[in-house]
């Protein structure tokens, strides 16, 4: 009795048109004294930010896409206070409050 067999029994071909990242990072910042002349008004406590993102990527093809998360733990916080006569003037970044975006990016 003859058994016949092929040469290959089974094949699989994987091809990722894409990879996946996953990024994040947190920054932290000690107390501030924003005022030359200490005043207990324009003192701002520490601070933590963290970001995030999860992205899809073809760098053979030379595209990005990613969903972005900013400020994730929603912490207000200044880049200036300056002492005014009756009132603190406070200036605030973009990521003063949490934000979610979508960025995407093509090389050419």
């Amino acid at each position: 009795m003859e058994i016949l067999c092929p040469r290959q029994l089974c094949g699989t071909t994987e091809q990722w048109l894409a990879q996946v990242d996953l990024a994040t990072d947190f920054s932290w910042q000690s107390k501030v004294q924003y005022d030359l002349f200490q005043s207990a008004t324009t003192i701002q406590g520490s601070v933590g930010l963290w970001n995030a993102s999860v992205a899809l990527a073809a760098p053979e093809n030379g595209w990005r896409l990613a969903l972005i998360a900013k400020n994730l733990g929603d912490k207000s916080y200044a880049i200036n206070l300056v002492n005014g006569t009756n009132t603190v003037t406070r200036a605030v970044p973009r990521d003063d409050q949490r934000y979610f975006g979508v960025n995407f990016r093509k090389d050419f």
